[in-house]
């Protein structure tokens, strides 16, 4: 019942975190050349908790960790963000 648990609060943060409002001021067609494809691209483990966050970050200043939660459920977040960053690496590099 516990991995359920942390399925569903990494979900939600990923969710939460994915769709963060935004605002379009203005549009332009790009009309020349196909871009070349960038030469590195990074991509970072999710953070299980506020405290995995960069201090400098926006993030990090917003969700000061309040609330504790248990080292298994810590470390199946943590396990669950390495496999979706992964995954995100090999879809990029297809």
């Amino acid at each position: 019942m516990k991995s359920h648990g942390i399925t569903a609060y990494c979900f939600a943060l990923v969710a939460l975190v994915g769709c963060a409002s935004t605002e379009v001021t203005g549009r332009q067609t790009y009309q020349q050349d196909r871009l070349a494809r960038p030469d590195r691209i990074l991509v970072y483990d999710f953070a299980a908790t506020s405290a995995d966050l960069p201090p400098w970050s926006a993030p990090a200043r917003r969700h000061a960790a309040t609330t504790t939660t248990p080292s298994d459920e810590l470390e199946k977040g943590r396990e669950l963000g390495t496999k979706i960053a992964n995954k995100l690496v090999e879809e990029i590099r297809a």
